[in-house]
């Protein structure tokens, strides 16, 4: 066996050492609660292919827990709680359409300064404006989401489209956002 061949087996066997350890993790944590009355139901929801009952039973208790906690810990704002509950959601959303306009490199970095810059705006009423003149500037968006203007604009699309109006998210990509 080559030195490449070597290096590409143990990087590989590190990988796989690092994924099996996020799943024997996932495993440990659901083992430990698995007896659990709105665990059970929630299996046997899925197991039955009822995505509501699935949905009614684990996923809408928690959301309202954190409805809770982020109503009465961080901020009342419907707009604040849908940022930290769908943050995944959003964050993926702005950066599709870097990747679109600006390619890829460094389409994550630019995508979490927004959201790091919405979740100042929205907890401390910050406008959003990013410093082009710093010394380094790879994490900002160059021809996309440069104003508090259009971020907000996106976001509040995003906003609608999660609770079912697509008009604005649609125009937004038809007209601004497509190659």
């Amino acid at each position: 066996m080559n030195e490449v061949t070597k290096v590409k087996a143990s990087i590989k066997g590190i990988i796989d050492a690092i994924f099996h350890s996020i799943d024997k993790e996932n495993t440990l944590i659901y083992e430990s609660a698995k007896d659990s009355k709105f665990l059970k139901q929630a299996v046997l929801a899925a197991k039955e292919g009822s995505v509501e009952d699935f949905y009614n039973s684990l996923i809408f208790p928690i959301e309202r827990f954190t409805e809770g906690l982020l109503n009465y810990e961080v901020s009342p704002d419907d707009r604040t709680h849908f940022l930290f509950m769908n943050s995944r959601f959003i964050e993926s959303h702005f950066q599709q359409v870097i990747r679109m306009k600006e390619g890829s490199a460094c389409c994550t970095d630019k995508s979490i300064s927004i959201m790091l810059a919405l979740s100042r705006w929205l907890l401390k009423d910050v406008r959003i404006e990013f410093d082009y003149n710093a010394e380094y500037t790879y994490h900002l968006p160059k021809t996309v989401f440069t104003t508090h203007e259009d971020i907000e604009e996106f976001f509040m699309a995003l906003y609608r489209l999660h609770y079912g109006n697509s008009k604005d998210f649609i125009e937004l990509m038809n007209t601004r956002y497509t190659k």
